[in-house]
């Protein structure tokens, strides 16, 4: 997962400047990746229920592997590659495993796709009562922290802090190493700013990686209705042989 706190102070072990989150306003978090284009993604904070993560159009992952399932043209065409510093960001969309073209190979059809990009609001805390674990971002007082999978950045490892590279340059996927992101805070409300980048330090583990396990809440519950089942069973079966005169019981 990339995670960040965007605080109100944020102290000088941060580089980036004061934020506030304001009930009224847009606010927007900027990604930058190195030899790519200039912003790859904005983050955009609109409410509970309206936020999402959008990315400049030439390195959206779906027009360049399924342009012409979803959009009906070829995107590596001259005319069709869009330029790299494109103003224009589009929504994160994915191909369903079940659309039409890929199960019945009906290239004619229209493929399905949903925003993988549309951020749920909620508690990630494992021991909170509304605890969500689809949650992607929560605000509080002064404070954003958001947490976003590694892939819908266009990580291709971040165990290596490998990304894809530019689509149009090798007609495809390839990889290239990163060893750092640029990210800034803006805002449109009252008092609207652009966004200060700042470079953010990206460290890979390879094989060496920090973990702890947890017992999930369906543990339990599994736990507590099979241990039911056992004690019905063992009842019906002490009944069963009661009626029979079994002196095993």
């Amino acid at each position: 997962m990339f995670r960040h706190v965007a605080q109100k102070s944020l102290g000088k072990a941060s580089a980036l400047p004061r934020f506030f989150v304001q009930p009224d306003e847009k606010s927007y978090f900027a990604i930058r990746t190195p030899k790519l284009c200039g912003i790859a993604f904005i983050i955009e904070l609109e409410g509970k229920q309206n936020s999402r993560v959008r990315v400049q159009e030439r390195y959206e992952v779906l027009r360049s592997n399924y342009s012409e399932n979803v959009y009906e043209y070829n995107a590596y065409l001259k005319d069709n590659i869009p330029s790299k510093d494109s103003p224009r960001f589009t929504n994160i969309d994915m191909i369903l495993q079940t659309a039409t073209p890929l199960i019945y190979n009906n290239l004619q059809a229209p493929a399905e796709t949903f925003e993988t990009g549309k951020l749920t609001y909620g508690n990630a805390n494992p021991s909170s009562k509304d605890f969500n674990s689809l949650a992607d971002f929560m605000a509080g007082d002064g404070f954003v922290e958001i947490k976003l999978p590694w892939q819908l950045l266009n990580f291709s490892d971040p165990s290596l802090m490998t990304i894809h590279d530019d689509y149009y340059e090798h007609y495809g996927i390839e990889y290239i190493e990163v060893s750092e992101i640029w990210a800034g805070l803006s805002s449109n409300g009252s008092e609207p700013r652009r966004a200060e980048l700042k470079p953010f330090k990206l460290k890979k583990w390879e094989n060496t990686v920090t973990y702890h396990e947890r017992l999930k809440s369906s543990y339990y519950a599994l736990q507590k209705y099979w241990r039911n089942q056992d004690e019905d069973r063992d009842i019906s079966l002490c009944l069963s042989r009661c009626m029979s005169g079994d002196d095993r019981i």
